[in-house]
C-alpha cells in the first residue's frame, strides 16, 4: 500500500496513536473528531483500558486499519484529502516518510496531549485547549456567551485540566516506541508527562527515542526535567512563537516578550551544549501575523539559527483563518508574501518549499470559510475584555482591511 495509488490510504493507524487531552484516542493529532469516522466511539486511556488494548485490539482501530486497506474514505480525514487536493503536503501524504511503511500493526510513534493546563490564553487558543481562559470566563459575561460556557461548568473544574492517561502509560507499552511527541496545554506544566519523561529515563529507553516536545517558551522547566532530556537519543524542542515584540504579547496573552526572549535564547545555549538537542519553532499562521511572517522569521535566523518555523494555519476559531477572508483580500496578501520573499531567489530549498506553499494556502483558499465580519466582532469584544486594541499593534492588517472591508464614509 502507498499514499500516493491509494488516496485514501494512510500508515498512521497501523503505527502511530494520539492520546487526547481527556484521555481519548484518534489516529493522528489532524484528525477531526466531530466528523462521524464509522469507527464507532473513542476509545479511553485508563486504569481498566491499557493503551496497548485499545491500539491494538480496539474496534475503532481496527475498523480505521480495515478502511483504509479498502482504500475507503474516512470523514475525519478531511482535512488531509482537502490538502491533497490543492497540491499542499498533508500529514496523510507526509507518513510514508514519518513512520515505518507497512501494514503490520506496532505502535512505534506514541503522540499525548498533555491537558489543557496552560498558563496563555493564546488568541488563536480555546478553554477546550488552554486553561488559561478560566478566570476570564468566570469574570466576563461576553466570554461566557462567547465559548457558550457557565462559570460552573465542568470544562473549567481545575481537576479536568491534566491528561490522566499518561500515568497508566507501563514500562511493557513503552518499549517498542521510537518516537514520542507531546502537546499541550503546556506540557512542562504536566506532572504526569514531567514523571513519564523520567521514567522512560530510568526504564532505560529514551536512549532510543526521538522526543519532539511543544512550548510556550514562557518559562524554563526544573533542572531534573533538562537533565531527563539529556538522555534521549535525540530531542526536538519546539517553540511555538507566532511573532517578535508586541506582536507575541498580544497573540500569545499571558506572556511577555522580553521574558520569551530570554528563555528561547536560553533553549537555543542548551541545544548548542547538548548535541541530542535540535531547535525548531511552529508558528500558528493567521490573518492576524501572516502580513508579519517576515519579520518573525528574520529574527529566528539572526537569534537561534533556525532558518524557517513550521506552520500550521487557524482552523478555529473561523475568523481569524486565512482562509476566511476574500478572494481579492487574500490577493493582497499573497502580493505582500511574495513582494517580501523573492522566491525565485532563495537558495535553501526548505525555505524556499515553506514559503511557495503558504502563497499557494493563502491563494487557493482551501476550506471557504466566510467569517469576515466576525473577525471584527469578536476581536472587538476580545480588545474590551482585555484591555487591548489589535489596531495598534497591527497597523499593516488594520489598513489592509480599511481597504476592502470597512466602508468609507
Amino acid at each position: 500500500m502507498d499514499t500516493v495509488d491509494n488516496k485514501f490510504f494512510c500508515f498512521y493507524p497501523f503505527r502511530s496513536v494520539d492520546v487526547t487531552a481527556d484521555s481519548t484516542i484518534t489516529p493522528c493529532c489532524t484528525f477531526d473528531i466531530d466528523a462521524d469516522s464509522g469507527c464507532g466511539p473513542r476509545p479511553k486511556v485508563d486504569a481498566n483500558n491499557s493503551l496497548s488494548d485499545i491500539f491494538n485490539d480496539s474496534h475503532y482501530m481496527k475498523t480505521f486499519r480495515k478502511k483504509m486497506l479498502n482504500n475507503e474514505e474516512v470523514a475525519g480525514c478531511w482535512r488531509c484529502y482537502k490538502k491533497d487536493q490543492h497540491g499542499v503536503r498533508s500529514l496523510r501524504t507526509k507518513s510514508a516518510n514519518q513512520l515505518t511503511q507497512t501494514t503490520e500493526i506496532n505502535l512505534e510513534f506514541l503522540e499525548i496531549e498533555s491537558g489543557r493546563f496552560c498558563n496563555l490564553k493564546c488568541r488563536s487558543c480555546s478553554p477546550w485547549v488552554s486553561s488559561g481562559f478560566h478566570n476570564e470566563i468566570k469574570s466576563s459575561s461576553d466570554m461566557q456567551e462567547h465559548w457558550g460556557l457557565e462559570p460552573d461548568d465542568t470544562l473549567l473544574d481545575p481537576r479536568n485540566q491534566l491528561n490522566k492517561a499518561i500515568q497508566h502509560i507501563s514500562k511493557e507499552q513503552s518499549a517498542e516506541i521510537k518516537k514520542l511527541k507531546v502537546t499541550g496545554g503546556e506540557p512542562m506544566l504536566s506532572e504526569y508527562f514531567l514523571n513519564y519523561v523520567q521514567n522512560l529515563s530510568e526504564w532505560g529507553f529514551s536512549k532510543n527515542i526521538h522526543l519532539e516536545v511543544f512550548t510556550n517558551s514562557s518559562f524554563l522547566p526544573k533542572q531534573k526535567f533538562l537533565d531527563a532530556l539529556k538522555t534521549f537519543k535525540t530531542v526536538e524542542l519546539v517553540m511555538s512563537i507566532d511573532a517578535i515584540g508586541e506582536k507575541c504579547s498580544f497573540l500569545r496573552s499571558g506572556t511577555d516578550w522580553q521574558t520569551m526572549e530570554k528563555v528561547v535564547k536560553y533553549w537555543h545555549s542548551f541545544s548548542q551544549q547538548n548535541k541530542n538537542v535540535d531547535l525548531a519553532v511552529s508558528t500558528t499562521l493567521s490573518i492576524f501575523n501572516v502580513l508579519y511572517l517576515k519579520e518573525l522569521v528574520d529574527w529566528l535566523q539572526q537569534n537561534i539559527k533556525v532558518n524557517f518555523p513550521s506552520i500550521s494555519y487557524v482552523k478555529s476559531p473561523k475568523f481569524m483563518s486565512i482562509s476566511s477572508l476574500s478572494t481579492v483580500v487574500r490577493k493582497d496578501i499573497a502580493k505582500a508574501l511574495k513582494d517580501a520573499w523573492n522566491v525565485d531567489t532563495i537558495k535553501n530549498t526548505r525555505v524556499k518549499q515553506m514559503i511557495t506553499e503558504i502563497i499557494l494556502f493563502v491563494e487557493n483558499n482551501p476550506y471557504q470559510h466566510t467569517e469576515k465580519a466576525k473577525f471584527m466582532e469578536k476581536n472587538k469584544m476580545f480588545d474590551t475584555v482585555r484591555n487591548e486594541n489589535w489596531k495598534l499593534i497591527f497597523p499593516e492588517l488594520h489598513t489592509l482591511f480599511c481597504k476592502h472591508l470597512i466602508p468609507h464614509k
